[in-house]
């Protein structure tokens, strides 16, 4: 078991102290992680204190670089178990979260996560359970939506091309690929934060050519530095400045087959 005391420690260093329903709803997120873990492998990380660490810690580093701004619009693109999005949530209300995937048995367990947790819009009926909060914790004014499709597919359709403000990727891509797959989601002025190791840094040099076809500017790197963190972790942040072209991003696939490298 964990008292989640590192969490704390790690979020009110990022300036975003946790409340007890937060804790409450860490702790429930990772009790669901673990129980789905054994049928849809989302994750290696099993252990309480390491997904405590390796999981939530890790995600919230996040808060560096996500725009202060009330209310931002963020997408979790192939977000799996969930992270880092829903993370992100409950440490900030405010965010107005998407968390996308391409897998429907995923989608159904995030469906699971996000009622159990109280983030989503459904009535609660009377005679069943509210969720591990109660009724009245259920955060009926700011949804956490969910979408089962590629990022590629998102990406073309107007309905959402350039609709966010941030995109998030963690585990998804190298650099080259990610961002084909993430700048076109987000609107002019946002920007892209991918979690990488700083050993990657020649991963983010290659990235050029696709970041300036694809409308974007790197930014700095943004430290990932917390003393419950290993000293390797670090967060490349891409800006969006120009709308991106209409053939981007291409087809299911292509992006990982032939990168803009």
């Amino acid at each position: 078991m964990t008292d989640y005391s590192a969490l704390r420690a790690a979020a009110a260093t990022l300036g975003v102290p946790l409340s007890a329903e937060a804790i409450e709803r860490f702790a429930r997120f990772a009790e669901i992680l673990r129980e789905w873990n054994a049928r849809l492998n989302l994750t290696a990380i099993d252990d309480l204190t390491a997904i405590e660490r390796l999981h939530f810690i890790d995600a919230l580093v996040g808060l560096r670089a996500i725009p202060s701004e009330q209310g931002p619009r963020v997408i979790d693109v192939g977000t799996g178990g969930g992270l880092p999005g829903l993370a992100l949530r409950i440490a900030r209300p405010d965010i107005r979260l998407t968390l996308l995937d391409a897998t429907a048995k995923k989608a159904r367990y995030l469906e699971v996560v996000r009622d159990e947790l109280g983030l989503g819009s459904s009535p609660v009926d009377d005679e069943s359970p509210a969720g591990i909060l109660g009724d009245g914790a259920v955060d009926r004014g700011n949804p956490v939506e969910i979408l089962v499709g590629r990022a590629e597919d998102l990406g073309r359709d107007p309905r959402y091309r350039e609709s966010w403000d941030v995109a998030l990727a963690r585990a998804l891509a190298p650099m080259p690929v990610l961002v084909e797959l993430c700048l076109p989601l987000v609107r002019i002025g946002g920007r892209v934060i991918a979690w990488k190791k700083r050993d990657q840094d020649d991963e983010l040099q290659v990235s050029g050519r696709a970041v300036s076809i694809l409308g974007g500017r790197r930014l700095p790197i943004v430290s990932a530095d917390l003393a419950e963190l290993p000293a390797d972790r670090a967060l490349f942040v891409v800006a969006k400045e120009r709308p991106t072209p209409k053939g981007y991003p291409r087809l299911p696939g292509v992006p990982k087959k032939m990168p803009l490298v």
